[in-house]
């Protein structure tokens, strides 16, 4: 069964040090600014759209908000312009990602303090907010469009008790996690429903310190069909749209 998306709620501990990866509520992404992704791990200068002749520039600031921008490349003036509120947990940094065929955007956020979340735009004639999915506890990656630009889905990890010294015993045998959340909405004003990951973690797996847990790679490899990676290298599949059960296990 689909459920609400648990938003955010409480500010979670501060985080730095060695320990901080042992902290329930400390990312391990940190706070960066523009991101966009661990691939090359450096900020972006611009998204280019509309065949190159416009970017979307986004800009976030403790008194004015979190303004996304459309600018016209060969000019340099800006065409379209939103802003949001800045957000109460913090912003660590996002990440735009485009629909299959530009007509929508989607700016990922992270709080840098274990919180991700997302807005979503429509690219037309007119820069058009529609909406998104509020701060919620965890870590994870960037939301996927569906290759025929009807669903975004995203999933994050909830679960960061990999280094609990009184699960040391349990390391030698297969164990369930109850990992995260899978989020999907229909675009473009359909409601965010989510539903809770459950996964096997394999005998003898343990992450290092500061490794990243939380899955990556979501994506569609066909209409009724997404994988996700896990951070011990497997890549189970995902039935899309996501059965009626209140929990998906991996």
């Amino acid at each position: 069964m689909l459920g609400v998306c648990k938003q955010a709620t409480a500010d979670p501990p501060s985080c730095g040090g060695a320990a901080a990866p042992a902290i329930r509520g400390c990312s391990r992404r940190g706070r960066i600014g523009s991101w966009t992704g661990r691939e090359t791990g450096m900020a972006a200068d611009e998204t280019v759209i509309e065949q190159g002749n416009a970017k979307i520039v986004v800009a976030a600031h403790g008194l004015v908000g979190i303004t996304v921008s459309i600018v016209e490349r060969r000019t340099g003036l800006e065409r379209e312009q939103v802003r949001l509120p800045y957000p109460r947990q913090g912003y660590g940094g996002h990440e735009i990602v485009l629909s299959p065929q530009e007509r929508y955007a989607a700016l990922f956020l992270y709080s840098g303090q274990a919180e991700v979340g997302y807005e979503l735009f429509e690219l037309g004639h007119e820069l058009q907010h529609l909406g998104g999915l509020p701060y919620v506890y965890g870590e994870g990656d960037r939301p996927v469009f569906s290759p025929d630009e009807r669903w975004l889905v995203m999933i994050w990890e909830t679960y960061f008790d990999w280094w609990n010294p009184d699960l040391a015993a349990s390391l030698d045998a297969e164990r369930i996690v109850d990992w995260g959340e899978i989020a999907v909405q229909q675009l473009p004003h359909g409601p965010i429903e989510c539903v809770p990951i459950r996964v096997r973690v394999p005998p003898g797996w343990q992450p290092e310190s500061s490794a990243w847990t939380a899955p990556t790679d979501l994506r569609f490899v066909s209409p009724h069909e997404l994988r996700v990676r896990t951070p011990w290298g497997t890549e189970p599949a995902i039935p899309f749209p996501l059965p009626p059960d209140p929990v998906i296990e991996l």
